[in-house]
């Protein structure tokens, strides 16, 4: 037996003989209420159970059918009717829903979009609205859920698997060109071309992270990305690099010695070749092992205090004492006459010979 509640009325004397299950008559017999009472009780649960997601469909994946409890009779009186429903099979790509036998209607999201393939997924109960003027079944409450994923959209997620058939771990795989047809008309071959026919590969997300086009190319250049930042599907990156010269900021050391102690800053001196670094002293112009002789001592004296003002030497260690001339420190034999190690402003002095002890 139909129930007719979709027949009802906001207005309550057009209810008197709306439902022909119902008896509200004026001057009904007594004895007709309670059947009356009865009916009203039966055509709510028909209505109740229509829209509670119970109904499972059949047909296809793209052709649902649904057999209401309501049972309408005209696609008029099911205009402004909800029905919820609950797939037997995930969705393919542009569906329709056939309700009670009265014609395959399109099943949409949004006036003129058709669902993608995979939207509808088994076992998940839906809600739509069928709309007479336009004759297309609506899914309510679509665009308001906040966990639909655009198609070619991610998420992050810890789980082990995928959350649903709809979803799926991109790690460079190919898959169908025209099982998922709409997917491959979004992103094409950028992230592979396939088998170059019939697959398409996926990004491989494993182990990377995603970053924004750059179409300026000033942030992500070639030289970061392959081939470039402007180019959908460009990688970059490397599980290890090798350091060149070039990688190295530049960078000028100076220094200067006072009491022993040695102090270096990243401007107004350059390391020399062939100087090494003596540990608590200064530089040397010459490996630590090499000594000047007394004839080298004497005309190195000289000809400096010809150029500049010596300054004072000072011992640095029990072995050795050095003079800081210019940048470079000349290294003595312990035992040199103090007459040598110390000059007045403007006068040189003759070095002595140095002597061991």
């Amino acid at each position: 037996m139909a129930l007719l509640h979709y027949l009802w009325s906001r207005t309550a004397a057009s209810n008197a003989t709306a439902d022909s299950n119902v008896n509200w008559a004026e001057g009904q017999s007594p004895s007709s209420v309670n059947d009356s009472a009865r009916a009203m009780m039966a055509s709510l649960a028909g209505y109740r159970d229509d829209i509670a997601g119970a109904i499972v469909t059949g047909g296809t994946s793209t052709a649902y059918t649904v057999g209401t409890y309501q049972v309408f009779d005209t696609l008029a009186h099911m205009s402004g009717q909800i029905i919820a429903f609950t797939p037997h099979a995930t969705n393919g790509a542009t569906v329709t829903l056939n309700v009670d036998g009265l014609g395959a209607k399109p099943l949409r999201s949004a006036p003129s979009v058709e669902l993608l393939a995979g939207t509808l997924i088994l076992g998940t109960p839906y809600t739509a609205l069928y709309n007479h003027s336009d004759q297309v079944f609506y899914l309510q409450g679509f665009y308001g859920n906040p966990y639909n994923i655009p198609l070619a959209g991610g998420i992050d997620y810890w789980g082990a698997t995928a959350p649903n058939s709809s979803f799926v771990f991109p790690i460079g795989q190919a898959i169908s060109r025209s099982t998922y047809s709409a997917l491959f008309s979004i992103m094409g071959t950028a992230h592979g071309v396939g088998d170059g026919s019939t697959t398409f590969n996926l990004p491989d997300r494993r182990g990377r992270t995603s970053a924004q086009l750059d179409p300026s190319g000033t942030i992500l250049t070639s030289a970061m990305m392959t081939p470039d930042g402007n180019t959908v599907g460009g990688k970059g990156g490397a599980q290890a690099s090798s350091l060149s010269t070039a990688n190295l900021p530049p960078y000028t050391p100076a220094g200067t010695n006072s009491s022993g102690a040695a102090t270096f800053s990243t401007s107004g001196a350059s390391f020399q070749s062939g100087v090494n670094f003596i540990a608590g002293v200064s530089f040397s112009t010459a490996p630590a092992s090499r000594q000047l002789s007394p004839s080298q001592h004497s005309l190195v004296r000289r000809r400096a205090a010809q150029a500049m003002r010596l300054p004072t030497c000072s011992r640095r260690s029990p072995a050795i004492t050095s003079c800081a001339l210019s940048r470079y420190a000349f290294m003595y034999p312990r035992g040199t006459d103090s007459s040598a190690r110390t000059a007045q402003p403007g006068k040189a002095r003759q070095a002595q010979p140095p002597r061991r002890q």
